[in-house]
């Protein structure tokens, strides 16, 4: 569906008398066909939107104006005031909603989203002795209380600002605008993405000021997510590390021995963990070990006998999804298990467009546009996930 604006405000001027209310009626219409997708935002130019929310106002009042030649500064009030400002940013949001979800879509299973309405959220837990227990007849049920310990996850902002130039609005540079929010949109995605991994590895995020990892706060205490012993968070051992010159790339010994950590981990009373390894992950550079043990290799091909390989059949095939990214700060390690179950993104809210009605006439800049995104990532456990430190 194309949509022509001036046409759109024209149809709204026929309904009511007051020309702001048409354009500000018109650029409601125009931003819930851009959310629903009946209109493309490359559909549409820049231009036109600047002749039907401003050059119109300013014939309205008499005022002499034209683009190609007249100072944008003069008329940098009525700009403000007008609906150019929020329809621009309906145009440019889809691009950059577009390229966060498209490059953020692997590494977001590894997690549970939520919304979260504070500074720093904190999850309460179950008891570990709180489970169905046998019940007599004519008799209550047991009730089920809540842990004394609480995890925390502090929730951070991040923003970067995109300029409305003079230029764009001039030439009808709809298509660079758009890049631009794209890019807008990329820089997010690659700022969370390392979030996210810093949080997976359990390594601290300068980004956010860390001198020590915070992904694991228990208790109003920090605590290592991979490590041999972790009798400190919940008196259970629960080793979920293979570590550096134990470990080494994926073969079936080295896989069966970091699932088997996993398949050893205990609750707090004590009672075998249930834990069902879905995903294996770490940085690309280990990508193509990692689809070549887990996605095709049928036979264990690194185990050197006098035949030049073990025999043994690869049953670790396709029983786990691949996902690497770049912004793991290893090369090394890699991980193995059901990370969804403990670790989790909160989202004050998810990356959006604010429109700041106030450019900056000085440097050409017609209205200023801010992405940005209030989100908390972190584990509430740490039994779901072990890590080998590879060769």
């Amino acid at each position: 569906m194309s949509v022509n604006v001036k046409e759109l405000l024209r149809a709204h001027r026929n309904n009511v008398s007051d020309l702001k209310e048409a354009q500000k009626n018109a650029a409601q219409d125009l931003g819930n066909f851009i959310d629903s997708g009946k209109v493309k935002p490359s559909e549409i130019s820049i231009r036109e939107l600047w002749d039907t929310f401003v050059g119109t106002t300013l014939e309205a009042k008499g005022r002499d104006f034209d683009y190609r030649f007249s100072d944008f500064a003069e008329i940098q009030e009525e700009m403000v005031s007008s609906q150019f400002p929020y329809a621009t940013g309906k145009l440019i949001n889809p691009s950059v909603i577009e390229a966060y979800e498209v490059d953020l879509a692997e590494m977001r299973q590894l997690f549970t989203e939520t919304d979260s309405t504070k500074r720093e959220e904190d999850i309460v837990g179950f008891k570990d002795g709180d489970r169905p227990r046998h019940v007599e007849e004519a008799q209550p049920y047991p009730e089920a209380g809540f842990s004394e310990k609480r995890a925390k996850i502090r929730n951070h902002k991040f923003g970067q600002g995109l300029g409305l130039t003079v230029e764009m609005v001039k030439f009808d540079q709809t298509g660079e605008l758009l890049n631009r929010a794209r890019d807008a949109g990329t820089a997010i995605a690659d700022l969370l993405e390392e979030f996210m991994a810093y949080r997976l590895s359990d390594t601290a995020w300068s980004e956010i000021g860390e001198s020590t990892s915070q992904a694991f706060v228990y208790g109003g205490n920090r605590y290592a997510l991979y490590a041999n012993d972790h009798s400190s968070v919940d008196t259970q051992t629960n080793d979920n590390l293979i570590q550096s010159g134990t470990g080494g790339t994926p073969t079936v010994s080295q896989t069966r021995s970091t699932i088997n950590l996993l398949f050893g981990q205990k609750t707090e009373k004590g009672r075998p963990a249930r834990v069902r390894p879905r995903y294996v992950f770490g940085h690309t550079q280990l990508r193509e070990q990692l689809i070549q043990f887990f996605t095709l290799q049928d036979y264990d091909l690194d185990q050197a006998t006098t035949a030049g390989a073990s025999g043994n059949r690869n049953a670790y095939k396709g029983a786990m999804q691949v996902i690497t990214s770049q912004f793991f700060p290893s090369t090394a390690y890699w991980y193995v298990g059901d990370p969804s179950r403990q670790f989790r993104i909160q989202w004050v809210w998810r990356p959006q467009v604010t429109v700041l009605n106030q450019g900056d006439p000085k440097r050409d800049i017609l209205s200023n546009f801010y992405v940005s995104v209030f989100v908390g990532i972190g584990a509430t456990d740490y039994r779901y996930v072990a890590a080998n430190a590879g060769a």
